[in-house]
């Protein structure tokens, strides 16, 4: 079930007995149609607890929010998971790693055998591609392909995660058409189960610490 609650912060909404994501989106747009204009131009903030998402899920969530019922989607948590989803702290490398220091206009391409570090944005219509890692710190609206040679543990970090394509591998993500929620923290993308998910930034390194204490 979902539980909605009002914070000062917004309209707070959380699941019990929610595993799947794919149920948790069912269940979401099910409860707003019976709300109908009720909570039209709520500020919306979404917990998903343990539940993994794609980035293909997090834009079905945005859809349901503020296409379909005209809120203002604030931001979507994954703060309490404590399953380790990389085998890898995405921390910058000291080696092979070829540095940036500006801005990616239309046009621009970086083609690198190794880690690529982006101090400035990517804009639409620029392109990195990486056999390593990708960091870009700043907004990410371009194409990004990390792991190109085929290494799947590779990730793509930046402080807003918004790629018109993104690649991991030979796994491929494009940017669906519409809304786009801007989140208010960084953000990794990486491959789990054949599949590109992401997650805040900051939350990953904490779990990756706590699996290499683990190991």
């Amino acid at each position: 079930m979902l539980i909605l609650k009002g914070t000062k912060d917004g309209l707070l909404i959380t699941s019990q007995n929610i595993k799947d994501i794919s149920e948790f989106e069912k269940k979401l747009s099910e409860r707003f149609k019976k709300s109908k204009d009720f909570f039209v131009g709520a500020d919306v903030i979404i917990d998903l607890g343990e539940m993994e998402f794609s980035i293909e899920d997090k834009q079905k969530i945005i859809e349901i929010i503020e296409k379909d019922h005209f809120m203002n989607l604030k931001e979507i948590r994954n703060y309490n998971c404590r399953q380790r989803f990389l085998k890898k702290e995405p921390s910058i490398p000291a080696t092979n790693t070829f540095f940036v220091k500006k801005t990616l206009r239309s046009g621009q391409k970086i083609n690198y055998d190794g880690n690529i570090v982006i101090l400035g944005d990517v804009n639409p219509g620029a392109e990195i591609i990486a056999t390593g890692d990708i960091f870009v710190f700043g907004v990410l609206r371009g194409i990004a392909h990390a792991g190109a040679t085929g290494d799947n543990k590779a990730v793509v970090t930046a402080f807003r995660l918004q790629p018109t394509q993104l690649r991991i591998a030979n796994k491929i993500s494009r940017a669906p058409d519409g809304m786009v929620f801007t989140p208010s923290f960084p953000e990794v993308a990486f491959v789990k189960d054949e599949r590109i998910y992401i997650e805040p930034y900051f939350y990953n390194l904490e779990k990756s610490k706590e699996g290499m204490e683990n190991e």
